[in-house]
């Protein structure tokens, strides 16, 4: 259950302040102090006899800083959180350092534009500057809870875990190989993602593939996965907005085609440039507005002025939040095309927004949608499957209703915030008990 050891916890230890004791003190009377049951509105009480149980999130990214889907999950997560009354604070990288509360949750920043060579290179800086502000931190808080994203906060969590004898949660949104293939990509992630699985006391993962996928890669033990679904402001994605919008994207008589996503080969943008052909052909009226930005976005425009489609598509780049979800509302279609797949957060964003969605028969996307009920499922990596799929949906307005109807109620069944925060804090629960009556836990000196 437990990763490290005690020579690994003294390297460690000669780091930390002379002044910041390891543990809170226990209050007198007992050697223990059992969990009780969750309260009805879902907040934990006495695993240490204190009021609230405080959780100490780390992330490479937290709004307003919005790279990926790590963002906009923690934010959900961390202020559900707050309302069920667990003490949450995230540290993370940001314009500034300093400190901030956002619906109750507290953030705690630390200035990350420093320079570097390569991305890599960035990421070490900036769990060097994670870890300070830890330590900083633990000066004046004290935490029940580590709860770690991904590889990029693997380092610090290791380190504060160990340092102050806390135990780790971590949240494994994708891997290194799960990105670019088994046994492919820098091997430094592979290690460090496989790392955080091992030194966590519980993961959780957002969909039942990423389960079985840490269980192929890294032999994780079932029992030790939690599969915990993000949460989505249903009621977000609809809205008015200035009709003229659509003008920006699309002439009136256009109907569009949309891509969400960050332009690398995960994503499979290029798949979408394959179907347009055949898409063009029995709907000459279309446009591809493909929104976001990344490596491949050169690539992916020279590649459709290559087919000889180049003045169908329009590659946006970075749009602002509103925009982009107007954006999903005027859409005919929203096609999801992606080569790998966690969870697949934009499928749940276009049902919300009211439009039908395509997606490849891959990862999470695949346990989101059901075929002919809530989307329409392709083939994956197959451009002509991709276009049987688009047309489907546009040939038939009556499919088109039905499954934005049942898009919407799976979102309200299934991708309930309040819900599925619950799940996440019996997570919690289990782990503070199982840590409450183990060896590992440091025990209160006497004064």
């Amino acid at each position: 259950m437990q990763g490290g050891g005690e020579d690994f916890r003294e390297q460690l230890m000669d780091e930390v302040p002379s002044d910041v004791p390891l543990q809170r003190p226990r209050e007198e009377g007992g050697d223990s102090h059992p969990a009780e049951e969750i309260l009805d509105e879902g907040r934990l009480k006495g695993i240490r006899g204190v009021e609230e149980v405080k959780v100490l999130h780390l992330a490479w990214e937290f709004p307003p800083w919005k790279v990926g889907g790590i963002a906009p999950y923690l934010s959900g997560l961390s202020k559900t959180l707050a309302r069920k009354g667990i003490e949450v604070h995230v540290v993370c990288p940001g314009p500034e350092t300093k400190d901030s509360e956002m619906e109750g949750v507290k953030v705690h920043y630390f200035k990350a534009d420093f320079p570097s060579n390569d991305f890599i290179s960035w990421v070490l800086q900036m769990n060097f500057f994670m870890k300070r502000r830890i330590i900083e931190l633990w000066k004046s808080e004290r935490f029940d809870l580590i709860h770690a994203h991904d590889w990029l906060s693997t380092l610090p969590a290791i380190y504060a875990k160990h340092a102050y004898r806390v135990p780790l949660v971590a949240t494994v949104h994708d891997t290194e190989q799960g990105r670019w293939g088994k046994g492919q990509g820098i091997p430094m992630i592979n290690e460090l993602d496989w790392k955080l699985t091992y030194e966590a006391w519980k993961v959780s993962v957002l969909s039942d593939f990423m389960k079985w996928h840490l269980q192929d890669l890294f032999n994780v033990p079932e029992d030790k996965i939690w599969v915990i679904s993000p949460g989505i402001e249903a009621d977000g994605y609809r809205f008015e907005f200035d009709p003229n919008l659509r003008n920006n994207f699309a002439a009136p008589w256009e109907r569009i085609v949309l891509f969400v996503g960050r332009m690398f080969h995960q994503k499979g943008c290029d798949i979408l440039v394959g179907a347009a052909p055949f898409i063009l052909k029995e709907f000459p009226d279309v446009k591809f507005v493909c929104v976001g930005e990344g490596y491949a976005r050169m690539q992916y425009t020279d590649l459709a002025n290559w087919m000889g489609v180049g003045q169908k598509f329009y590659f946006t780049g970075f749009l602002d939040e509103f925009t982009k979800r107007a954006l999903m509302q005027l859409a005919d279609v929203i096609a999801i095309p992606s080569r790998h797949e966690p969870f697949g957060i934009v499928a749940l964003e276009g049902m919300c927004a009211g439009t039908p969605v395509v997606v490849a028969d891959e990862g999470g996307l695949a346990n989101i949608v059901q075929h002919e009920y809530n989307g329409i499922k392709v083939w994956k990596e197959h451009s002509e499957s991709l276009a049987w799929g688009i047309k489907r949906v546009l040939r038939d307005p009556e499919l088109a209703k039905r499954l934005v109807e049942n898009g919407f109620k799976t979102v309200r069944e299934r991708y309930d915030w309040n819900k599925n925060t619950d799940l996440m804090i019996k997570l919690y629960e289990e782990v503070l008990e199982e840590y409450e009556k183990s060896d590992w836990k440091v025990k209160a000196t006497s004064p």
